[in-house]
């Protein structure tokens, strides 16, 4: 029996789509704990995460859970003008 290779977390996708930056605003309309994860981890530094649904899950937020501040990568030169 063949085994399907597994699909790569959402986080990552995302991440990867927007060259390390994240998404900028992100809307859970679920509200389970794991679209809450994927949640927190496709937002971008000061992103606007809004939790809709009404799953019962919480997004801890506070000084050192979600970055607000900090140096990110950038593109510059070449990279930048694609």
């Amino acid at each position: 029996m063949k085994r399907c290779s597994p699909t790569p977390p959402r986080g990552a996708t995302v991440r990867a789509l927007t060259r390390s930056l994240g998404a900028e605003a992100v809307f859970d309309f679920v509200g389970s704990e794991p679209t809450v994860r994927t949640a927190a981890a496709v937002a971008a530094v000061e992103a606007d995460v809004a939790i809709v649904g009404i799953g019962g899950a919480s997004l801890p937020v506070g000084f050192g859970t979600l970055p607000f501040e900090c140096p990110s990568p950038r593109p510059t030169g070449a990279a930048a003008a694609s």
